[in-house]
C-alpha cells in the first residue's frame, strides 16, 4: 500500500543571478549574497515546463503537484512516493500489483516517481525488526526473504511494468538516523538488507535505478544525542556494496534552527565523498526549510519567510558545489506539514503567496543553473 509520510565545508557559490525579492509587505530587506537579478528572468526549457494535465490524474498527489506547478510555472523533474514492506509472499503480491497501478500512473503522466521503500508495515503502524530481515536463522531468515522480493517484483514485472516505469528506488532511507524500529543504525545491518532486495530489482528490472539515502549526521544505534558529522562514520554505509548495484547517491540534510547553515547541514562534501565512495555521477539532495517547530527545552521556534529563503539559498549553493566537483545533481524539496505530529513544519502551503514567492525564486533559480527539482508535498 502506497503511504503518506507521518524522516569539509564545500565552496559557497551563488547561482543564477536570480535576486530574492521581499516576500511580503515589511518582510525586510533582500537577502544578501545574491546578485542582482537579470535584465529577462530565466525561461525554463521543456522538461521544466508544468506536465500537461496532470490535474486530471487518478494519483491524488500527482493532482496536488498539477496545483504546484501551474502556480510556479515550472515542472519537476521526479515525484517521492513512499511504500511499505511485505512479510509475506501474499502480501508481496498484493502490494505490488497495488504498486504497478501507480507507477502506471506516474508514466502516464510523464514524471518518474523516486520511490522510498520503508522498513515499515500495516499501513506504517508497524515497524519490521532490521537484525532479523535477513537472518538465516530467524524464521523471517534469508530463503523467506530474498522470495519474497523476488516475488515483488516479479509481480510488477508480470503486471506490466517496465524499467522505465520504474524510476528511482530508495530500500531502507536514511539508515545511519535511528528513525526505524529501534533505532537501530548498523551499517553492516543496512547493507545485509540492502544487497538482496537491490539485486531481486536489477533481476527484474535491468534497467530500473536503485539509490542509497544517507544523512549527513550519523548516530550510534538508538541514540539521537551523539551525532557525528563526520564523513567517514556515514561512507561506512556504502563501503563494499557489489559494483554497478547502486546508480546514484541521495544525502539529507535539514535546519532546524533560523541560523543553520546549510554548509553544514547538508555539505556538499558528504555528497561528493559518497558518491565517489559508490563510484555513480548521479546526486540528489533531500533538504528544504521549516516555518515552524516544537522545541523540548525552548518552546515554539519560528522561520520567517526571509529567514527561509535564506536557507533555500544555501540549500542550492550546496548543490551547485556538488555539481561544479563533476557530479549531476538534483534536489528534492520536501515540504510536509509534520507539527501536529510534533516535528517541524516544512510545508509551503499552496493558498499562501510568501510560500508561493520562496518556491517560485526557488525554481528559477535552480532552472538558471540547470538544477533539476522535485517536491514532496502531501498536505
Amino acid at each position: 500500500m502506497i503511504l503518506t509520510w507521518a524522516a569539509i565545508a564545500a565552496p559557497v557559490v551563488v547561482l543564477g543571478g536570480v535576486s530574492v525579492v521581499a516576500l511580503a509587505e515589511g518582510s525586510g530587506p533582500h537577502v544578501k549574497d545574491w546578485p542582482d537579478a537579470p535584465s529577462q528572468p530565466p525561461v525554463p526549457h521543456e522538461a521544466q515546463l508544468p506536465h500537461q494535465g496532470m490535474e486530471q490524474s487518478s494519483d491524488p498527489a500527482l493532482r496536488r503537484l498539477a496545483v504546484y506547478e501551474q502556480r510556479l510555472g515550472h515542472g519537476f523533474s521526479a515525484n517521492m512516493l513512499r511504500t511499505e514492506m511485505p512479510r509475506t509472499r501474499d502480501e508481496a503480491e498484493a502490494q505490488a500489483k497495488l504498486m504497478a497501478t501507480t507507477l502506471k500512473e506516474y508514466k502516464k503522466q510523464g514524471i518518474p516517481p523516486l520511490v522510498m521503500l520503508q522498513p515499515t508495515a500495516n499501513n506504517g503502524t508497524e515497524g519490521m525488526d532490521l537484525r532479523t530481515l535477513n537472518d538465516a536463522q530467524h524464521s523471517d531468515g534469508y530463503d523467506g526473504y530474498k522470495d519474497r522480493w523476488d516475488h515483488y517484483f516479479a509481480t510488477l514485472y508480470a503486471e506490466g511494468v517496465t524499467s522505465e516505469d520504474m524510476g528511482t528506488w530508495v530500500p531502507f532511507p536514511t539508515p545511519n538516523i535511528p528513525a526505524w524500529q529501534d533505532g537501530v543504525t548498523d551499517a553492516n545491518v543496512f547493507k545485509n538488507n540492502f544487497v538482496p532486495v537491490a539485486q531481486a530489482l536489477k533481476t527484474h528490472f535491468t534497467e530500473a535505478k536503485v539509490s542509497v539515502l544517507l544523512d549527513t549526521t550519523t548516530y550510534p544505534n538508538g541514540d539521537w544525542s551523539h551525532g557525528s558529522t563526520d564523513n567517514g562514520n556515514m561512507l561506512e554505509y556504502v563501503t563494499g556494496l557489489p559494483k554497478g548495484l547502486v546508480d546514484s547517491v541521495g544525502i539529507q540534510g535539514f535546519p532546524y534552527a533560523p541560523g543553520d547553515n546549510p554548509a553544514t547541514y547538508l555539505r556538499a562534501s558528504a555528497a561528493t565523498a559518497a558518491a565517489a565512495r559508490v563510484g555513480v555521477k548521479d546526486v540528489w539532495l533531500n533538504t528544504g526549510s521549516f516555518s515552524q517547530r516544537q522545541d523540548v527545552s525552548t518552546g515554539l521556534i519560528t522561520c520567517d519567510p526571509q529567514t527561509r529563503v535564506q536557507h533555500l539559498v544555501g540549500e542550492w549553493q550546496q548543490a551547485q558545489a556538488v555539481k561544479q566537483a563533476g557530479f549531476n545533481v538534483s534536489i528534492n524539496i520536501f515540504a510536509q506539514n509534520n507539527f501536529s505530529q510534533g516535528g517541524p513544519d516544512w510545508s509551503y502551503p499552496i493558498d499562501s503567496a510568501p510560500s508561493m514567492t520562496m518556491l517560485k525564486q526557488g525554481a528559477d533559480a535552480a532552472a538558471q543553473a540547470g538544477i533539476p527539482i522535485s517536491l514532496y508535498a502531501p498536505n
